[in-house]
């Protein structure tokens, strides 16, 4: 198959103005500055006689079991949308009609040993019930007394309490018993993790080697600091290269700027934090402002050219010509027509003798 010349070039000029032309991206990463709590919403029905109830932190998923005709009770409480130090993550588990919430992985992988309960999915964080001095309200749980959930189960089936229900304030529900706490996790909607660049946020316009200062500060002071950087390049953002890792939750740090940092040019502050169990969470912030970063060029110093006196003698032929021939030097003398016999003179020819 003979591949056209032009075609070719005509492809790549193309591609060429496809990436120059696309609207430049979001970046490189998350850019959420804040860690927020999300709802847990509670849904009831019957199943089987029975009283049921599901939960969910999707709003997706809501607005599906409200067009399913699946009665909404509300808010049961507020959890972590990402880990926090000393969180574990909360996990849906389901076995026929009863939902039970299960805090840990090692809750959750017991559930499924010992009775068949199914993984629905991490729906969010939230801290044992022992943990009192973190979060703010405890979240309680009542059963159904010697009720077996629909479905298959191994283990003490008989002595699981099934058709589980979670409230954020304690209660006498006629038809279920009460267990105790399970939780502890939020009340209402708020922030739990804030992190801000304070400085610099005011654009600027520098060059490698220079040192720029960079200020942040986390609230509450917890976890660790990664500070980052990345530039626009052909209308699109790299992905963040770091500058340093783990730094104190609040400080200062004095950045050299690198040779490769041309351009236009972002500084990102990046909170992290790790779970009882090891998964991370991160919240991170950029400058309001992007910096402009210029490349250091010498600049050009026009050549001066020194010429000799008229006075010097005209003999002195620069160094350059020698062995070129005679070329044209500006301290020699031109010759004029006529000048022959007076610049060289001829020597006469001999004189011949008489006979």
């Amino acid at each position: 198959m003979l591949i056209n010349r032009k075609s070719v070039c005509l492809v790549a000029f193309i591609l060429i103005f496809l990436c120059i032309a696309a609207p430049v991206s979001a970046g490189s990463g998350l850019t959420n500055s804040t860690i927020k709590t999300i709802p847990l919403h509670v849904f009831g029905y019957y199943a089987s006689g029975y009283l049921s109830y599901t939960f969910t932190t999707s709003e997706e998923e809501r607005q599906d079991l409200i067009k399913a005709g699946l009665r909404y009770e509300g808010i049961v409480t507020h959890l972590s949308s990402q880990p926090l130090p000393g969180t574990f993550g909360l996990y849906r588990m389901q076995l026929g009609h009863d939902r039970y919430l299960a805090v840990g992985e090692a809750s959750r992988d017991e559930v499924i040993a010992k009775y068949g309960y199914a993984d629905k999915g991490l729906i969010g964080h939230v801290y044992p019930r022992d943990a009192i001095a973190e979060a703010e309200t405890n979240v309680h749980v009542w059963y159904k007394p010697n009720q077996k959930s629909s479905g298959s189960k191994s283990g003490n089936a008989n002595d699981w309490h099934a058709y589980h229900y979670y409230l954020g304030a304690p209660a006498k529900l006629n038809d279920r018993k009460y267990e105790g706490i399970a939780f502890r996790a939020w009340s209402n909607a708020q922030t739990l993790q804030r992190i801000i660049v304070i400085e610099p946020n005011g654009g600027g316009t520098f060059m490698p080697g220079q040192k720029v200062t960079i200020r942040w500060k986390s609230t509450p002071e917890r976890g660790t600091v990664d500070l980052l950087f990345a530039m626009k390049e052909f209308n699109y953002w790299s992905m963040w290269h770091q500058i340093v890792a783990n730094l104190s939750p609040s400080g200062s740090y004095e950045w050299t700027i690198p040779p490769e940092a041309v351009g236009e040019t972002k500084i990102a502050a990046r909170w992290n934090a790790q779970s009882a169990e090891g998964k991370k969470g991160e919240a991170i912030d950029e400058i309001d402002k992007n910096l402009t970063i210029k490349k250091t060029l010498l600049p050009f110093k026009k050549p001066v050219l020194k010429h000799k006196q008229a006075s010097e003698t005209s003999a002195q032929a620069p160094a350059g010509n020698a062995g070129k021939g005679p070329g044209i030097s500006p301290h020699m003398p031109i010759r004029k027509p006529g000048d022959h016999d007076k610049l060289d003179p001829q020597p006469e020819p001999p004189m011949k003798k008489q006979p």
